[in-house]
């Protein structure tokens, strides 16, 4: 919620396979607003090769919880390769998980 939503962008990180349902479902809620969208695929794998600190092997390790699923599955851990996912000319970040309501102008962050 904006009173300025031509100065929002929203970048949607996903399970590839999502990419082209969520990028769709983003055009149509925010059609006429000005703000502008991308979606990006995050597949763990390609970045096993790509880790800030080097290293050669990536793993997740997390436990299965009956409640929340399965905490070792590779989207969970995308918003720490958002540096590397995102455009380059993306100066700030406000990182909302799927279940994140907003209620107020998002306005002030900027």
């Amino acid at each position: 919620s904006t009173r300025t939503p031509a100065r929002l962008r929203f970048h949607a990180v996903v399970d590839p396979p999502s990419v082209t349902a969520v990028d769709a479902s983003l055009a149509c809620v925010l059609k006429g607003t000005g703000a502008k969208h991308a979606v990006y695929g995050f597949d763990p794998a390609s970045f096993a090769h790509a880790t800030p600190s080097g290293q050669r092997n990536l793993t997740f390790r997390a436990p299965i919880n009956q409640r929340k699923g399965n905490l070792a599955a590779g989207p969970n851990f995308a918003r720490f390769y958002l540096p590397e996912l995102l455009p380059k000319d993306v100066e700030k970040v406000v990182y909302l998980d799927a279940d994140t309501v907003v209620k107020k102008d998002v306005a002030h962050f900027y």
